[in-house]
């Protein structure tokens, strides 16, 4: 089979954990990813040393996840990954948004320098018992698992993939419509994934054999970005630009990874195979030119905003931990019971060029919501905690965190979470989120900015003043008995522990 050009080798089905650089099972760190590739890359070498057939290189996690190999991927030619999607995998089955999310976090980044292969992929509905994924088709960019897969991948623009089913339901597919009033079947529902995938794949035929097709079925009309003429796009991350051309037909074809991209300021973003990649914060242009089959050009210009903490439902995600809510006309977040929501960076932002990170409130909230940071790439490891409390302003010195309850100072170079924790059910409306290095944001530190501990009956924190918390949602009137002389943080406010208190 060595050399053989029509035969591929997948190194290995779904691994689950590996041993990682740090001594522990699993398959969420870099140090995971870190052994992951020298494991493989032996595997690769060998075969390497007599054979020079594409190789399918799988993730941890089930082949879910990827995102580790951006920073360190398998070495050698004709190298790609081997993935498997079903039904709430990548956060699928929940809708569009939050499958895309999925997608983003874990493949994409691993698409961007290497084909992907989806080796296993299928879905119908529950009731015929003959697929691993129990979904339905649904629509691309709705409800439902099928559609949304396949638009998720043909915008990637480097995605292959495979219908997964038993070999006899194959066999048995004809490719023909029930009759009226004939129940469906497995075969031919349009809800279950053969009869879709059929009419796809004739779509897929189509647009790549051009030999007889008519004048106007070559001749482009019109250009359309489906995202909008304005586009948000979170720094440190990437956001598919949808291109769709129009032909004299009538018929549209998506050419994201075919056109070309003028770009007037590439510091701050850039453009592969249809996607757009933010590096900084800022405003640029990007130009869209495509020739269609028939010889015509045609363009179009899209604003793209790059923020690192943009208020836009298709950044801000409201469901990192439990299912929140966000509505970006108010800038109001709902989250879940203890749940958290905001932004995730796969990759890590560097925070570190700037002094402070502000955050802007417009109500009082009442299910003690906090600003949280987390500097691990983990939901479940400790963050810095900002308690919202009734302020209308929080200000984060980013040279200043320390990881919550602990002396443990947190680095801003790689920030992985930001966002807000709540008991859940109350609304926070967030004005704004921005970075700075204006002064103005500094924390006093004169004598003068020394308060004594008032008689309020409010519940507060108690922290050093290196940052740790010692006290959690204690009367303010007792919040300093038994502690020893010395400056702490009550309630947001610096207070001075003398004497017997």
């Amino acid at each position: 089979m060595k050399n053989n050009p029509n035969i591929m080798f997948e190194l290995a089905n779904e691994p689950i954990h590996i041993l990682g650089t740090d001594g522990t099972y699993g398959s969420g760190t870099q140090g995971h990813f870190d052994n992951l590739k020298t494991y493989f890359q032996a595997i690769v070498d060998t075969i390497r040393a007599s054979a020079d057939n594409i190789l399918w290189i799988p993730g941890l996690g089930y082949q879910s996840q990827y995102s580790g190999y951006a920073l360190n991927p398998i070495e050698g030619d004709n190298i790609g990954y081997a993935v498997h999607v079903y039904p709430g995998w990548f956060n699928s089955g929940n809708g569009y948004e939050p499958f895309q999310r999925g997608w983003n976090e874990q493949v994409q980044p691993v698409a961007d320098f290497a084909p992907i292969m989806v080796t296993e992929m299928d879905w119908a509905p529950e009731k015929y018992e003959s697929s691993w994924g129990k979904d339905i088709t649904g629509t691309a960019g709705g409800e439902g698992f099928g559609a949304n897969f396949k638009k998720i991948t043909d915008e990637c623009g480097n995605v292959s993939w495979l219908l997964f089913t038993s070999p006899d339901l194959l066999a048995d597919f004809t490719g023909i419509a029930p009759a009226a009033g004939e129940e469906y079947s497995f075969l031919n529902d349009p809800e279950a994934c053969p009869w879709p995938i059929y009419q796809w794949f004739k779509d897929y035929k189509q647009e790549y054999n051009l030999e007889g097709a008519s004048t106007d079925y070559l001749s482009l009309t019109d250009l359309i970005v489906e995202n909008g003429e304005a586009l948000s796009v979170m720094t440190s991350s990437s956001t598919s630009l949808t291109v769709s051309a129009v032909f004299a037909d009538g018929h549209t074809e998506n050419i994201s990874s075919l056109a070309e991209y003028s770009i007037d300021k590439p510091e701050i973003i850039q453009v592969l195979r249809g996607r757009i990649h933010a590096l900084k914060d800022g405003e640029a242009s990007i130009v869209i030119s495509y020739t269609g089959p028939g010889g015509n050009k045609m363009q179009a210009t899209v604003q793209v905003n790059a923020s690192t903490f943009p208020l836009t439902n298709e950044v801000f995600n409201p469901d990192i931990w439990e299912d929140g809510s966000f509505d970006e006309t108010s800038g109001t977040l709902i989250t879940g019971q203890y749940g958290f929501g905001g932004w995730y960076y796969s990759n890590g932002v560097d925070l570190s060029n700037y002094k402070y990170l502000v955050v802007k409130l417009g109500n009082t909230n009442a299910c003690g919501f906090s600003f949280r940071l987390y500097d691990e790439n983990s939901y479940w490891t400790t963050p810095g905690v900002y308690d919202v409390g009734n302020e209308d302003q929080v200000v984060v010195s980013l040279n200043d965190m320390y990881k919550d309850g602990t002396t443990t100072k947190m680095d801003p170079s790689h920030i992985y979470y930001v966002g807000f924790w709540s008991s859940g059910g109350c609304p926070l409306i967030i004005d704004d989120v921005y970075l700075t290095n204006d002064e103005n944001y500094a924390k006093p530190t004169g004598i003068d900015d020394l308060f004594p501990v008032d008689s309020e009956s409010e519940f507060v924190d108690v922290y050093t003043i290196t940052g740790a918390r010692i006290r959690l949602q204690v009367k303010r009137l007792q919040a300093t008995k038994g502690l020893k002389e010395g400056i702490y943080i009550v309630g947001r406010k610096k207070v001075v522990v003398v004497g017997n208190n």
